[in-house]
């Protein structure tokens, strides 16, 4: 899963304030989402790095560190991430991965 290809690669940047502001729930959205898009094939160079940041950010506020614990938690959630959430349940848009689609405008549902 994600959450292995982030253990081999730690962010070395520091978090961004809005991510230190994050409560830990907007947190957990926002490493969904990156979940969610790494499994899309979604991410660009950026996004990557983002999620990065959301990965080490998470583990260290909510798991105390710990990337077991994380990663028990990360499992337990639904893998492909199938039911949309709930409008407003989301990370915040100073959260959310910032990417440039690659569709087209007029091949976008």
């Amino acid at each position: 899963m994600l959450a292995a290809a982030f253990a081999c690669a730690p962010a070395r940047a520091e978090p961004a304030k809005e991510l230190v502001a994050a409560s830990i729930d907007q947190l957990k959205r926002a490493y969904l989402g990156c979940s969610r898009e790494a499994l899309d094939g979604g991410l660009s160079k950026p996004g990557i790095m983002h999620c990065s940041i959301v990965y080490e950010e998470l583990k260290r506020r909510a798991f105390d560190g710990d990337f077991d614990r994380l990663l028990a938690w990360s499992r337990a959630q639904d893998p492909l991430h199938k039911a949309e959430p709930a409008r407003g349940s989301g990370p915040p848009e100073s959260l959310a991965v910032a990417e440039e689609s690659s569709v087209p405008a007029a091949q976008q549902p």
